[in-house]
């Protein structure tokens, strides 16, 4: 009890205490409606502060608490243990001394300092309701009626009312529809529905149940994969954005004796796999986009091609039979479109675009400004019969998803002060295509700087367009009505030539 020297003695409860599972339930008014909140328990014990303000609450076995933004979107969360603390009513925004007479305009959390869960902890919150804009509006491939439900398991999780913001520790794992994540710690917005994930985080993508029925998205299908097997990534730092479902990769801030790509995020699908410092795996929008930080640090990415090549064509000059074509890419930029089936390459901060290919073809190395991969669409192969639908592509007979898996290239363009290389000649230019099916490389050059390949024994050739034929080691010369140009080196005393 207490006393006030100008009135009458009043009582002030001080603690409160309920066993046998206790349900609390609260509702404030927000901006946009109201926002309830529910806590349950088996014991609850709570603590009152000056003026029977309620200041903490105590929850232990089955402990849960339930609330709804401001936005709709329903929350829940369950642990071993629970304790709320509140803010002092003066200090509460739209309290007594900041907001006297006025409307309270908080958050439905404005009264809560925090909250701590330990053991078990279970979060849950419920798909987001479609908003009006998105009612309205036609829907495309980048836009989405409602946001996907998030669940996150951890062993502790703290969370700040005045941010809205949840830190997960003790092996945290997020999932969602598509995405299965786990990290060292997760800071996560109840407000937006976004996460941070830090140190040792790991990613997979199993499948695709989205809103967008089936669509092979990249983490389905990773740079022309089939989709056999999820897509796994690795990185020090992850950010996900639930409204745009973005999830950027991130290396770890520079640190002494840390350097060398293979602390860079890393995303990969069976054989294909893509390392950078940044890599950006946008799956509303079906994109991927990676980013190098220098020279030393570029965009690495390994294609492994094992689609068989066209029966007409003749057989390597080694004899062997076809085997899989493997395509190595560095570069400053990449970007892959999954509805295109493209890869785009710039130079970027690396100042230079490589593509390495080697297979049962021979291998070649081609250096240029910027570099294009097109890949067959998915399910198609190189070697079967023309689609009256696509009749620019060959597409398998065989159904959807049966096709060996593997990136299917179609071609390889090269553009820009392009140098290739092949074991014994080695080609200048302007541009170069390489079509994996024929097992060719185009180069052209300008009128003024025509395309020419050299070769170590046999000398040089020029024409508007060098094709070179890597199956059986031979070189065309087209011509435009100008002079074509042969120069031919003198062999050696003693040579057979």
């Amino acid at each position: 009890a207490s006393s006030s020297a100008s009135g009458p003695s009043s009582i002030e409860p001080r603690t409160i205490r309920g066993t046998g599972g206790v349900t609390i339930h609260s509702e404030s008014t927000v901006a946009g409606g109201p926002g309830p909140s529910r806590l349950v328990a088996d014991t609850v014990t709570g603590e009152f502060g000056p003026g029977g303000a309620l200041a903490s609450l105590v929850g232990s076995g089955h402990a849960s608490f339930e609330q709804r933004t401001a936005q709709g979107v329903h929350q829940t969360s369950s642990s071993d243990e629970l304790e709320v603390h509140f803010l002092p009513p003066a200090t509460q925004k739209g309290g007594p001394s900041q907001n006297a007479g006025k409307t309270k305009p908080s958050t439905p959390d404005a009264e809560i300092a925090s909250i701590t869960q330990t053991g078990h902890v279970v979060l849950v919150q419920d798909p987001s309701p479609p908003s009006p804009k998105a009612q309205t509006h036609s829907a495309g491939p980048a836009t989405k009626a409602a946001v996907g439900g998030i669940r996150a398991t951890a062993a502790r999780a703290d969370y700040d009312g005045q941010s809205q913001m949840l830190h997960l520790t003790g092996a945290p794992r997020i999932q969602d529809d598509a995405l299965d994540l786990t990290a060292n710690s997760v800071d996560f917005s109840r407000l937006t529905g976004d996460a941070v994930a830090s140190g040792d985080v790991k990613a997979s993508w199993a499948s695709w149940s989205g809103t967008q029925k089936q669509t092979a998205l990249p983490g389905t299908s990773l740079l022309g994969g089939s989709g056999n097997g999820p897509v796994h990534a690795v990185a020090a730092l992850a950010q996900m954005h639930q409204s745009t479902e973005e999830v950027i990769f991130l290396d770890a801030p520079a640190s002494p004796g840390r350097t060398g790509a293979a602390n860079h995020p890393r995303i990969w699908q069976a054989s294909n796999s893509i390392s950078a410092p940044i890599i950006v795996l946008n799956r509303l929008r079906q994109t991927l986009t990676a980013t190098a930080s220098d020279a030393a640090n570029p965009v690495r990415a390994v294609l492994v091609d094992n689609q068989p090549k066209r029966a007409s064509n003749k057989k390597p000059a080694s004899g062997k039979p076809d085997g899989p074509s493997v395509v190595r890419l560095q570069s400053g930029e990449l970007h892959y479109s999954e509805g295109e089936r493209f890869v785009t390459l710039n130079s970027g901060r690396v100042g230079r675009v490589t593509a390495q290919t080697s297979g049962s073809d021979g291998s070649a190395t081609i250096v240029s400004d910027q570099a294009q991969v097109k890949l067959f669409p998915a399910g198609a192969t190189a070697n079967s019969t023309p689609s009256a639908t696509t009749p620019a592509m060959k597409t398998s007979s065989a159904p959807l998803g049966t096709a060996p898996p593997g990136a299917s290239i179609d071609r390889i363009t090269a553009l820009g002060h392009v140098t290739v290389d092949w074991p014994g000649r080695k080609g200048i230019g302007e541009k170069l295509v390489y079509l994996s099916e024929e097992g060719t490389f185009t180069l052209t050059g300008t009128p003024a700087a025509p395309p020419r390949i050299t070769d170590q024994a046999r000398g040089s050739v020029t024409g508007s367009a060098l094709i070179f034929r890597s199956r059986d080691d031979s070189v065309a010369i087209e011509g435009d009505g100008g002079k074509t140009v042969t120069e031919t080196q003198a062999p050696k005393k003693g040579s057979p030539l």
